[in-house]
C-alpha cells in the first residue's frame, strides 16, 4: 500500500475518533453545540449575524452582557470566514440548519485533515515511514481529538491546523519557491486574527530563525534564503495584522487577552528588525573589509530603530503582562473553568495520571535525545520543532488548553524517539559478535520488534482518544432542556431593547442561554467588559436577601439560573464554590420555577422584576 492510501486510511480513522460523540449531541433533531463550555454558541451567534449583516460584522450585541450589552471584541477572521463558507454552500442563502451542520462538522474535518501537513512537516525530520508513524500518533492523540469532537465549534480546534501551515509553508519557502513565505505571512494573519494566543506562533518561529542564523554566524556563513523568507513572512504577516487593530473600541490596549491590541504588531517589527540586525552581522563576519563600513553603518540604524521600539511603552508592558498572566492565579470565579487548569491538576484517576506521566517522561526523553541531534545537525526544521516542543511544552504545563495544540509536537517526537530506537537497534546488531549478516538478510525479527512496540502503542491512545467523546456526557442535555424550559415558559423580549435578562451562576451558560432560550444573559466570558460578571458576583456573594433582590431589580435581572458545577462535563465537588453556592440561603427564598431532572440545575424566577 502507498503512502496516498495509508494517508487517507489514517484520515478518515481520524475523523471517525472525532465524530464518535456524534449521538451524544443530537437531541430531539437538534445539534447540541454543549462540548465542555457553550463557547460554540457565542460563534454560531456571530456567523449569524456575519452572513443575515454581510458583508458587514455587526460590533454591537445587546443579548450578551444585559443590561448594557457588549461589543465583540474577539477578532472576527474565525467567524468571518465561516460566514463565507457557509454562504457559498448555502448559495447565498444558507438555512439555519444548514449553518449549523456545516459549523458542527468543521472541527473534525478541520482536526483530521491536519494530519496531512504534518506528515509533510515530519518528512523533513524524519523518514517516509516514521511520518507516516507521526501522522497516525497525531490522529489518535486524545488532546486533539478533545478539541475537535463534533459540534465543538470554538476556534481552538483551528489552532494547531493554522500552527502546522505556518512552518510548513515558511519551509517550503526556503526550500522551494519563495511564494510560499507569502502564504506563511497570510497564515499567520489568519490565526492571529482567529485567536490573540496566535502571538505565540510569531515569537517561536522568530525565535528559531534567530537561532539558525546564530549557527550560521558560527559556521561563518550567511543565512540568505533564511533571511529572504523570514522578512517576506513577517512583512506579510505585518500588513495583515495592522488591518485587525480592533475599530470596537476608543481605547488602543497596549496588552489585551481578548482582543488585537498594539503587542502583535510591535512584536512583527521587533522580530523584523532582529533579522535584519543578525543578517547584517552575517555579512560583518563573512564579507571583506571593503563593504564593512557600510554594513556597519546600517546595523548602527537598525539598531536605533530597535532601541527606540523595545523601551516604547506598549511592547515592554505587553511582554510583561503577559508573563504576569501566566504565571499568576486566575480569580477566584474563574479558578475552576479549564481554561485557567494546568495540565497535572486537571487530571483525575489512575488511568488519567499514568497516560500524563507516560506523556511527560516521552517529552523529557525526547527533547533530551533530539537537542543532541540538532547540536549536530543544525537544521532549521529541527530548531523549530525543538523550540516549539519546550514552548507550547511549559505552556501546556501552565495551562491545560495548549494540550491540542503541543499534540503537533508530540506526535512528531513519538515518531522521532521511535525511529532513533529502531536505528540503534540496527547498529548495536553490527556491532555484535553475532553472525549479523544473517540477521539483516532475514528482516523479520526487525519487523517484529516494529510490531511490538507500534501496536500496543497505538490501541492504547485509540481506546483512550476514542473514550474522549465520553467527555460529552448526557449531562449537556439537560442544560438544553432547562434553556428550552425557559423559551418556552417565559415572556418574550424585543430584540432590540430587551425588557428582562437571566443571570446564571457561571458566565460560561451565557452564550448557550441567548442562542438556545432567546433571552438576554446578564454574564458571559465576555471579560472586557465585565459588567455582567460583577453583577453575578455580588448577587451571588450578597447574604443579605433585601439587597439580593435589589440587586436583581435594578440590573432588570428576571430569572436566575443555578448549577453546581461551571462546566457541563465536571463532576459535582463537596468543596467547589459553585456547590457553596448552590445552598445560598437566600436562593432558597427566591420562587423555584424549575428543576433538572438530575437535580443541578435550578432555575428561579423574579417575581418583582418589571417585566
Amino acid at each position: 500500500m502507498n503512502s496516498k492510501k495509508i494517508l487517507l486510511l489514517i484520515f478518515f480513522s481520524a475523523l471517525f475518533l472525532r465524530v464518535s460523540n456524534f449521538f451524544n449531541q443530537i437531541y430531539n433533531g437538534q445539534i447540541l453545540f454543549f462540548t465542555g463550555d457553550s463557547d460554540a454558541y457565542c460563534h454560531l451567534l456571530r456567523v449569524q449575524s456575519a452572513i443575515q449583516n454581510f458583508p458587514k460584522l455587526p460590533l454591537f450585541e445587546p443579548f450578551l452582557n444585559f443590561p448594557h450589552g457588549t461589543h465583540h471584541f474577539w477578532p472576527p477572521v474565525f467567524d468571518y470566514l465561516t460566514a463565507v463558507l457557509c454562504l457559498i454552500l448555502g448559495l447565498g442563502f444558507p438555512s439555519v440548519k444548514l449553518i449549523e451542520w456545516i459549523c458542527a462538522l468543521l472541527p473534525p474535518i478541520i482536526g483530521a485533515v491536519t494530519i496531512f501537513p504534518v506528515y509533510f512537516f515530519s518528512k523533513n525530520i524524519l523518514s517516509e515511514k516514521n511520518s507516516i508513524f507521526a501522522s497516525v500518533v497525531f490522529a489518535i492523540m486524545p488532546f486533539h481529538i478533545l478539541y475537535t469532537t463534533f459540534a465543538r465549534f470554538d476556534h481552538h480546534f483551528a489552532e494547531p491546523f493554522f500552527f502546522i501551515l505556518i512552518i510548513l509553508f515558511f519551509i517550503f519557502a526556503v526550500k522551494k519557491s519563495l511564494l510560499y513565505a507569502f502564504l506563511s505571512g497570510i497564515i499567520i494573519f489568519i490565526s492571529v486574527g482567529t485567536w490573540v494566543g496566535s502571538t505565540i506562533f510569531i515569537l517561536i518561529l522568530g525565535i528559531s530563525v534567530l537561532v539558525k542564523m546564530i549557527f550560521d554566524i558560527l559556521a561563518k556563513k550567511t543565512s540568505d534564503r533564511l533571511f529572504q523568507t523570514a522578512i517576506i513572512t513577517y512583512a506579510t504577516a505585518l500588513s495583515g495584522v495592522m488591518l485587525l487593530r480592533n475599530p470596537y473600541w476608543k481605547k488602543i490596549y497596549a496588552i489585551s487577552f481578548d482582543t488585537i491590541s498594539l503587542f502583535q504588531p510591535y512584536m512583527i517589527w521587533i522580530f523584523l528588525l532582529l533579522f535584519l540586525i543578525f543578517y547584517f552581522f552575517q555579512c560583518l563576519v563573512v564579507f571583506s573589509k571593503k563593504r564593512k563600513f557600510i554594513i556597519m553603518a546600517g546595523l548602527f540604524a537598525v539598531f536605533l530603530i530597535f532601541y527606540a521600539l523595545l523601551f516604547s511603552g506598549g511592547f515592554l508592558g505587553g511582554l510583561f503582562a503577559g508573563i504576569n498572566f501566566l504565571s499568576s492565579s486566575p480569580p477566584q470565579f474563574f479558578s475552576e473553568f479549564g481554561e485557567f487548569e494546568s495540565f497535572i491538576t486537571s487530571t483525575s484517576g489512575m488511568l488519567d495520571i499514568t497516560f500524563v506521566a507516560v506523556i511527560l517522561v516521552i517529552v523529557l526523553y525526547g527533547v533530551v535525545v533530539f537537542l543532541k541531534d540538532t547540536v549536530k545537525v543544525p537544521a532549521f526544521e529541527k530548531i523549530f520543532l525543538l523550540i516549539s516542543t519546550v514552548i507550547l511544552g511549559i505552556l501546556t504545563l501552565k495551562r491545560a488548553r495548549f494540550s491540542g495544540l503541543f499534540s503537533v509536537n508530540f506526535a512528531i517526537l513519538v515518531a522521532y524517539i521511535f525511529e532513533q530506537i529502531l536505528k540503534n537497534g540496527k547498529q548495536s546488531s553490527v556491532n555484535s559478535k553475532i553472525k549479523i549478516e544473517q540477521i539483516l538478510k532475514n528482516k523479520k525479527p526487525l519487523k517484529t520488534s516494529k510490531f511490538l512496540v507500534s501496536i500496543p502503542a497505538i490501541l492504547i491512545f485509540t481506546f483512550y482518544g476514542y473514550g474522549i467523546h465520553k467527555i460529552t456526557k448526557n449531562d449537556f442535555k439537560e442544560y438544553y432542556q432547562s434553556f428550552l424550559w425557559l423559551k418556552e415558559n417565559s415572556p418574550k423580549v424585543s430584540c432590540s431593547n430587551p425588557e428582562y435578562g437571566v443571570l446564571p451562576s457561571a458566565s460560561e451558560y451565557g452564550n448557550g442561554i441567548v442562542y438556545v432560550a432567546e433571552r438576554p444573559t446578564v454574564a458571559t466570558n465576555m471579560h472586557l467588559e465585565p459588567q455582567g460578571l460583577i453583577i453575578l458576583e455580588k448577587f451571588f456573594l450578597e447574604t443579605d436577601l433585601k439587597k439580593a433582590k435589589r440587586i436583581l431589580s435594578e440590573n432588570k435581572i428576571g430569572y436566575v439560573i443555578l448549577s453546581r458545577t461551571p462546566y457541563i462535563e465536571q463532576k459535582v465537588k463537596k468543596d467547589s464554590m459553585y456547590n457553596k453556592l448552590w445552598q445560598l440561603e437566600h436562593l432558597s427564598q427566591l420562587e423555584e420555577v424549575y428543576l433538572s431532572p438530575s437535580g443541578n440545575i435550578k432555575i428561579f424566577k423574579n417575581e418583582n422584576n418589571n417585566k
